[in-house]
C-alpha cells in the first residue's frame, strides 16, 4: 500500500513545501483558522446574548408596568366595591331598625315562627 504522503512525488515541488514542513504548516494553519473561527463564534454569541438580555430586560419591564397598572386598577375597583357594600349594609341596617320600630308585634311573632321552624329542622 502506498500512502499519498509517503512519496515525495505526490507533493507539488513548485509549492516549495517539503513533506514534513507542509504537514506541520497545514496543521498550524488549520489550528489558526479554527482558533479564529472560535473567536468569531464567541464574539457573535456574546453579541447575541447581550441583545437577547436587553430584549428580555425590556420585556420584563413592560410586563412589570402592565402588571402594576392592572393591580392598581383592581385595587381601586375593590375599594369602590367595599365602600358601596358597606353603604348598602348601613342602609339595610337602618331600614331594618325602622321596620322593627314600626311593626314590633309582627317582628317578634315572625322571629318566634322562624325559630320554631329552625328547631324542628334541627331535631330531624
Amino acid at each position: 500500500m502506498s500512502d499519498a504522503y509517503s512519496s515525495s512525488n505526490s507533493l507539488d515541488p513548485e509549492a516549495g513545501f517539503t513533506r514534513a514542513s507542509s504537514v506541520g504548516q497545514a496543521a498550524q494553519d488549520l489550528r489558526a483558522a479554527a482558533t479564529e473561527k472560535a473567536r468569531e463564534f464567541a464574539s457573535a454569541t456574546a453579541e447575541q446574548a447581550a441583545a437577547l438580555k436587553e430584549r428580555a430586560t425590556e420585556k420584563a419591564s413592560q410586563i412589570k408596568n402592565v402588571a402594576t397598572e392592572k393591580a392598581q386598577h383592581l385595587r381601586e375597583t375593590a375599594v369602590e366595591q367595599w365602600h358601596e357594600t358597606r353603604d348598602k349594609a348601613k342602609e339595610l341596617h337602618v331600614t331594618a331598625e325602622d321596620y322593627i320600630r314600626q311593626h314590633p308585634t309582627k317582628t317578634v311573632l315572625s322571629a318566634l315562627g322562624i325559630g320554631f321552624l329552625i328547631g324542628l329542622i334541627v331535631r330531624r
